[in-house]
């Protein structure tokens, strides 16, 4: 169980890492154009611009984007390691007696 934490936790970070890196240098416009659809959606609904903006802002970033992929990721892992763990002590233990 603990090895396939480690694993998945490895490859969450290798992912984060490389969403960062994508959505900071490559697809930098990204975010900056979800805000201003956001904002504009905010609008048309009646909410004021000096409002809305700052906070989608402030949410969407490529740090938050990533923390969040990361976190997933990691629990993600965790269930699965967790869960493959169970079966092998649970199940296929009894098999290879």
């Amino acid at each position: 169980m603990r090895e396939g934490f480690k694993s998945a936790a490895v490859y969450a970070l290798i992912v984060a890492v490389f969403i960062w890196i994508y959505y900071a240098s490559v697809e930098a416009n990204y975010f900056q154009n979800k805000v201003n659809a956001m904002v504009a959606k905010g609008m048309g609904e009646g909410q004021p611009e000096s409002v809305i903006r700052p906070r989608m802002e402030r949410f969407f970033t490529p740090f938050n984007y990533t923390t969040i992929t990361f976190f997933t990721m990691l629990i993600a892992g965790a269930f699965n390691a967790l869960l493959l763990g169970a079966l092998h002590h649970k199940v296929l233990r009894r098999f290879t007696r």
